[in-house]
């Protein structure tokens, strides 16, 4: 059998009784966006963060999509074990971020969210 991981968010709303608290709804939500990115970070690379800076949303197609992925910027990392999802196949390359930006630069790099990513963290490092 498989288990399904599910959200906080959707945990939480089996105990429907408190969904009838006056702000429930946006205390899950806030938790998540705190928690998840974090989570995340520990599972896909093993690490953790002393400092978690919010890039901002990566929209790949609104015209079509409704996905919207929130990106940031983990600084302080210590790194552990990773305990990615099964159907995940991660490589995990640590670069300087003058590299990271050449490969973005050269074409390397086509993933959309990764280059949205690293352009906003390069310019937030070297102001235009």
């Amino acid at each position: 059998t498989t288990v399904e991981k599910m959200s906080r968010a959707e945990r939480a709303r089996q105990f429907m009784p408190f969904a009838a608290l006056r702000g429930f709804e946006s205390l899950i939500e806030e938790q998540e966006r705190i928690y998840t990115p974090r989570r995340e970070l520990s599972e896909e690379i093993g690490a953790t963060a002393a400092k978690m800076t919010p890039l901002g949303v990566y929209v790949a197609s609104p015209a079509i999509l409704t996905e919207r992925i929130t990106c940031f910027l983990a600084e302080g990392l210590t790194f552990g074990e990773c305990h990615p999802d099964e159907d995940e196949n991660l490589l995990t390359v640590k670069l300087p971020l003058k590299d990271a930006v050449g490969l973005v630069l050269d074409g390397s790099l086509e993933d959309g969210k990764t280059l949205f990513a690293l352009q906003k963290v390069y310019l937030l490092k070297h102001p235009l």
